[in-house]
């Protein structure tokens, strides 16, 4: 690399952190299976071969996926998923099924009312 070896990524002692240049990346697995980095744009983050898992390990721990200062969506181990519109409660799952805060909005009410109606005829079949 020349004159630029080295800068792209260093360890800043005074911060403690161990910072990386745009595009720089962090990569992972034989043949850069993963890798981590910011292109000066977006934070990057690509599992080019198998699954891109992300855990919390202790009961009843969660993931989040959080925008400047609010919920976007919340994963419970074991519990509920839910999903935020501007930082309030729009969708969350039950162990009984789903709960719906506020309003439904629906483009096509004759076909949820078909299946519906079709689904209550079966089930009394049965």
């Amino acid at each position: 690399d020349g004159a630029t070896a080295g800068r792209d990524v260093v360890f800043d002692r005074s911060a403690n952190a161990l910072e990386f240049a745009d595009n720089a990346k962090a990569t992972f697995g034989t043949g850069d299976d993963a890798s981590i980095f910011f292109d000066a744009t977006d934070f990057q983050i690509n599992a080019g071969a198998g699954d891109l898992n992300l855990s919390a390990s202790a009961a009843g721990s969660s993931v989040k996926i959080l925008g400047s200062g609010e919920s976007l969506a919340e994963f419970t181990d074991d519990g509920d998923v839910d999903l935020f519109h501007n930082g309030t409660l729009k969708f969350s799952t039950t162990a009984a099924g789903i709960n719906v805060p506020g309003n439904i909005t629906v483009t096509a009410l004759e076909k949820l009312l078909l299946k519906v109606t079709l689904q209550k005829v079966r089930d009394s079949l049965y």
